[in-house]
């Protein structure tokens, strides 16, 4: 870690943005991206832009996977369930298959 701050694994790339893989894979809704829009709107919206501009990339780093220490970890822990945990909060997924279940993945 004398190098960088977090490891993560190499990104993935495909012909469409990271948003409409989302669907295409059929394992989305797009009203799930947009409730997590608004979370981080309302909770920390200096994240926003970054959240949009991810959303329109078409390459990501995937599998919940890194390497950081654990100090980053924990702040990161705290800052990620806290929106995950609001986003579960507005989400009904009762309707969904087991791959759109998987949304807070």
């Amino acid at each position: 870690m004398k190098k960088a701050d977090i490891i993560l694994p190499e990104k993935w790339y495909w012909n469409v943005s990271v948003e409409e893989y989302y669907y295409i894979n059929g394992n989305g809704r797009r009203k799930d991206l947009r409730t997590t829009g608004d979370v981080l709107n309302e909770l920390y919206p200096e994240y926003l832009d970054i959240y949009d501009n991810l959303l329109n990339s078409n390459s990501a780093s995937y599998c919940n996977m890194f390497v950081m220490k654990s100090s980053d970890f924990r702040r990161y822990s705290e800052w990620l369930f806290k929106v995950l945990h609001e986003v579960e909060a507005r989400t009904d997924i009762s309707s969904y298959t087991p791959g759109e279940a998987r949304v807070y993945g």
